[in-house]
């Protein structure tokens, strides 16, 4: 019995730790309102295993740039365009990463904001 509730627990505790893992970090934010509304943000992400805009509004749409740096040598960008609310992921230009600088901008009516993510 103390044994199936052991490995219940490390089941759980293995759960709970890749859930973590997996979870999106805020590194840039903005948000603006009004009939014409545009919001800009931007953030640098450490070693990113991936990257998002999270974006919330009506009629919302928008455009991100990337650029990263591996070691000292290797730099390259990606943009991505998207359109309508929601987690939208971003194209890197290459794995591993070192580093990855991120602007992303959105533009709609009524309350919008812009989120940029990193895992």
């Amino acid at each position: 019995m103390k044994r199936v509730l052991l490995l219940a627990l490390l089941g759980a505790a293995i759960f709970a730790a890749s859930a973590q893992a997996s979870s999106w970090h805020v590194i840039g934010r903005a948000s603006s309102s009004g009939d014409f509304a545009s919001a800009a943000a931007n953030g640098t992400a450490r070693h990113p295993h991936a990257l998002a805009v999270r974006i919330k509004g009506g009629g919302v749409s928008g455009f991100a740039a990337v650029a990263c740096s591996k070691g000292i040598a290797s730099i390259g960008s990606k943009s991505t365009n998207y359109k309508g609310a929601g987690i939208h992921r971003l194209r890197m230009p290459f794995s591993n990463a070192s580093s990855c600088d991120v602007t992303a901008s959105v533009g709609g009516s009524g309350h919008i904001s812009i989120q940029i993510l990193k895992r």
